[in-house]
């Protein structure tokens, strides 16, 4: 054998091996991945508070979900399902989850999409385009691809016999976390009208039509919103979504421009100085949103239905905890 072929050979084999190597490692990732997210739908008090969301709704009855709402916090604060459950017979699951980027969310809710086919996905559009228009997320977006392809990576703890010190006092109705403290928006108006426009990150604007076209290929309905978030929502900022739904069709509100109309008050309706809306603040938007969906989009109600037996007996106990949280369920 010549010098030629015996390199050939050589680089052959190194090819070989390293092919072999990673395929090993692939098919052990996704075995390891399969365990550990049988383990966390087994028992979803074993991962972390911010994942709950990703893991319950797995186990949620197939197609039992009428409308997923995505987003970041502003999402997970601005939904009380319960209150348009009792009020509409609609089935909404909370799938937000705290400093979210557009690449988690899509693959939430692509995860989601595997057991359920919604009718309606609400996406609170704060973390698509804020004020600074800078894309400050890469690790995140990457922890949404790994969880997504190899959920290994992320749930890799739940082997563990022993839960979350956050997750100790939580409870969750099909995703909703009860709110009820309230720290009052004491500034000025920040809704100033601008014909500027907030950028959106190319990162998040890739992940945006991900959305959006995963939702136009299952024939689901795409509502975005902005909650009224005076610390950070701003004027730029609507005017990029109306832009946005207006290009692509899809329906559109900004709950900062219709707060009087929905009856909001900054004094009693927010959580966090005017960052979040609390358990009041969401009902308020949640009755809106629930009245919206029926009109636009002919959502009927599941009460009644013994399949969603477990609907009234989350909201039996949301009312009971409301309670204890010194509020009324509304």
């Amino acid at each position: 054998m010549n010098e030629n072929n015996k390199n050939s050979s050589t680089k052959y084999r190194i090819i070989l091996c390293i092919v072999s190597f990673f395929l090993i490692l692939t098919l052990l990732l996704h075995a390891f991945s399969v365990y550990c997210i049988k383990q966390a739908r087994k028992d979803p008090s074993k991962v972390a508070d911010e994942d709950f969301a990703y893991i319950d709704i797995l186990n949620q009855p197939a197609d039992t979900i009428d409308v997923i709402a995505i987003g970041d916090s502003e999402s997970m604060s601005s939904i009380n399902n319960m209150a348009i459950w009792k009020d509409t017979g609609i089935t909404t699951y909370v799938s937000g989850e705290a400093g979210a980027v557009t690449a988690q969310c899509y693959y939430a809710l692509k995860k989601a999409m595997e057991n359920q086919t919604p009718d309606v996905v609400l996406l609170e559009a704060n973390c698509l385009v804020q004020a600074e228009g800078k894309f400050t997320g890469k690790e995140k977006a990457l922890d949404g691809i790994l969880t997504y392809y190899f959920p290994g990576t992320h749930f890799h703890d739940v082997w563990k016999n022993e839960v979350p010190k956050d997750n100790v006092d939580r409870a969750y109705y099909k995703g909703m976390a009860i709110r009820p403290e309230i720290d009052p928006y004491t500034g000025g108006d920040y809704m100033i009208p601008t014909d500027e426009m907030a950028p959106m990150p190319i990162v998040e604007r890739f992940y945006f039509n991900k959305i959006r076209k995963l939702c136009q290929a299952n024939n689901v309905h795409l509502l975005a919103y902005f909650v009224p978030a005076p610390s950070i929502h701003r004027y730029a900022m609507h005017n990029t979504m109306q832009a946005e739904a207006e290009k692509y069709g899809f329906d559109y509100i900004d709950f900062s421009l219709i707060d009087k109309e929905i009856g909001l008050d900054y004094s009693t309706d927010i959580l966090d100085g005017g960052d979040h809306v609390n358990l009041s603040g969401a009902t308020k938007i949640s009755n809106y949103l629930g009245k919206f969906m029926q009109e636009h989009y002919g959502l009927e109600s599941q009460q009644g239905d013994p399949a969603y037996a477990s609907w009234d007996q989350d909201y039996n106990s949301y009312e009971e905890e409301a309670k204890k949280s010194g509020c009324a369920a509304w």
